[in-house]
């Protein structure tokens, strides 16, 4: 993974692999896409997670790109996770 959060993106990355493996047997399939903390990029991952791939929740580290998927993500009835982005407007 790369861009701004790049560090943090690699480490939600490696949590989630673990915790797959150890805890729940590889139960979940994961889809790791690279925003680059980019808007124009994070769109076109939102389009394809959404349609192509049929997405149930995404977890998104990068602020900026949270904002801007987030209501396309709500209206397609997907589950938004970003405990690591930073802008306070996420909540609302």
């Amino acid at each position: 993974l790369s861009g701004g959060g790049a560090g943090w993106g690699n480490d939600v990355k490696n949590i989630l692999l673990f915790a797959n493996e150890k805890i729940t047997q590889n139960r979940y399939k994961f889809i790791f896409e690279d925003d680059r903390c980019e808007e124009k990029t994070a769109l076109t991952i939102a389009q394809k997670l959404i349609a192509v791939d049929k997405v149930k929740e995404v977890f998104i580290v990068c602020g900026q790109t949270t904002l801007l998927t987030a209501p396309i993500y709500k209206k397609s009835g997907v589950t938004v996770l970003a405990s690591l982005a930073t802008p306070s407007r996420i909540s609302e």
